[in-house]
C-alpha cells in the first residue's frame, strides 16, 4: 500500500516537468529560469527527505503549487 501513495505523491513534480516543458516551448512564460530553479529545488527536496518527512512533505507541497501555477499560466496563454 504504501508503494501506491509514493507513486502517487511523484504526480504533481511529473505534471510540473511537463507543464514547464510545455509552457516553455510554447514561450509562454516570462521567468523561466526562476521556475525551473523552483521545480529543482522541490524535487531535490522531495528526493533527499524521507518519504512523509517535513522535507518532503513541503518538497510535495512545493510541486502542488507550481502545477497549478503552470496550469493557469498555460491556460490564460
Amino acid at each position: 500500500m504504501i508503494q501506491l501513495y509514493f507513486k502517487i505523491f511523484w504526480i504533481p513534480a511529473i505534471a510540473s516537468a511537463v507543464m514547464l516543458f510545455i509552457a516553455g516551448r510554447a514561450r509562454l512564460l516570462n521567468r523561466v529560469g526562476r521556475l525551473v530553479l523552483w521545480f529543482l529545488l522541490a524535487l531535490a527536496m522531495q528526493i533527499v527527505g524521507q518519504i512523509f518527512s517535513p522535507l518532503w512533505t513541503i518538497g510535495l507541497v512545493v510541486q502542488v503549487i507550481l502545477a497549478v501555477y503552470m496550469a493557469i499560466q498555460i491556460k490564460l496563454g
